[in-house]
């Protein structure tokens, strides 16, 4: 597993600031944070890897509404940091992401506030069953 991530920092897609910003938008959003599950076997003679699956970390269904953030469209739960640094296989289905929150100065959950460091674990059986 990998992530592949943008350098556009703050805050979740859909809070983007419109054609006349206000202060309580962000000027660059997430765009595109992935988990990706690559096949290190089918490596071609120049070092690429397969992409076999991936987790969008900008756009993960939550139809039972366990991860209780503010500022999530309903059903839908977002990770906007600009470092996802870390991610591990922690079960059969399931891998842990963590971000780096740059502590004092990434504010991507809440405007204003400082990121706190988060740790999700997602159930992602389609990827780990990808080939």
């Amino acid at each position: 597993l990998v992530i592949e991530r943008d350098d556009a920092s703050e805050g979740a897609p859909s809070q983007a600031c419109p054609a006349e910003p206000r202060p309580d938008c962000f000027n660059k959003p997430a765009a595109f944070k992935r988990v990706y599950k690559i096949d290190l076997a089918q490596a071609d003679a120049e070092g690429f890897v397969r992409k076999v699956g991936y987790v969008d970390l900008l756009d993960i269904a939550d139809p039972d509404g366990k991860a209780h953030v503010p500022l999530e469209p309903s059903g839908r739960f977002v990770f906007p940091y600009q470092g996802p640094e870390g991610v591990a296989v922690v079960g059969p289905d399931l891998i842990a992401v963590i971000n780096d929150n740059n502590l004092p100065y990434n504010a991507g959950r809440r405007i204003g506030q400082p990121d706190g460091s988060e740790l999700i674990v997602l159930r992602v059986p389609e990827l780990m069953a990808a080939r």
